[in-house]
């Protein structure tokens, strides 16, 4: 099995293996609900695994629960790479989603407006130039 095969594998489990409160926040992220701006579930970024991620404004928003216990070390590295690669990343423990998912909503938000006015597109625009035929 190649590496790419693994971790399509292993996104589609997480996917299919969420905990609560990460059911409960995708049921509020998908279908462009907040602001407008699309989400991805158990995105594969390099070697690890986004919980949200909203790539038009670079977010991430992440959910800690008994799972991160004794993992702290793992999530600092994971997060300075996530950083690295020009991410934003907002974190929750799983029982804030479950009792205020409005505070939840209202930050995602807020960085997702704070990022979208500074993130630079991935792909340029045409210059004014191109598009032009020569004039001879």
């Amino acid at each position: 099995m190649k590496k790419g095969d693994f971790q399509i594998q292993n996104a589609r489990r997480l996917r299919r293996d969420m905990t609560p409160a990460e059911a409960r926040l995708w049921q509020i992220l998908r279908g462009n609900k907040v602001g407008g701006w699309k989400f991805r579930r158990q995105q594969p970024i390099g070697p690890y695994f986004a919980d949200f991620v909203c790539f038009s404004t670079r977010v991430i928003v992440e959910l800690d629960g008994d799972s991160h216990l004794g993992r702290e070390a793992h999530d600092h590295h994971r997060e300075q790479f996530l950083l690295a690669s020009g991410f934003a990343v907002i974190r929750f423990e799983n029982f804030v989603v479950m009792l205020n998912e409005n505070r939840v909503v209202e930050l995602v938000a807020r960085a997702c407006r704070e990022r979208s006015a500074s993130v630079v597109p991935l792909t340029p625009s045409p210059s004014p130039a191109e598009g032009e035929g020569s004039k001879v």
